[in-house]
């Protein structure tokens, strides 16, 4: 009965120390572009019949995001997204606003 209530304790302490994730406000946008540009695949990509160079799938940096910055959700790393459009650090190759999906985005500056 000892170790039965030594486990309950030790998995309740697991739990209540566990993060639940950043969310978008908890981000640096300067902080995160050289590591994102680095970090997902950027390469010359065709969208109707035009070669685009340079470019990233929004789903590839949310993935990348809830992968290496700990979000909380895929929304809050759209939110992320939104900044990066909104701050001129990306720029959308079909001017839509950043979303989870295929679509096709470029890095504008690395600072």
């Amino acid at each position: 009965m000892y170790d039965w209530v030594q486990t309950l304790r030790r998995a309740k302490a697991c739990l209540s120390d566990r993060t639940t994730g950043k969310k978008a406000s908890e981000i640096d946008i300067k902080d995160i572009v050289p590591k994102i540009s680095s970090g997902i695949s950027i390469k010359k990509r065709k969208l109707n019949k035009k070669t685009f160079p340079n470019c990233f799938i929004g789903a590839a940096a949310v993935d990348w995001m809830m992968l290496n910055l700990n979000m909380s959700s895929r929304s809050e790393c759209v939110a992320v997204g939104k900044k990066l459009l909104d701050e001129g650090f990306i720029q959308s190759v079909t001017s839509e606003p950043f979303a989870d999906t295929f679509s096709l985005y470029q890095f504008l500056k690395t600072q």
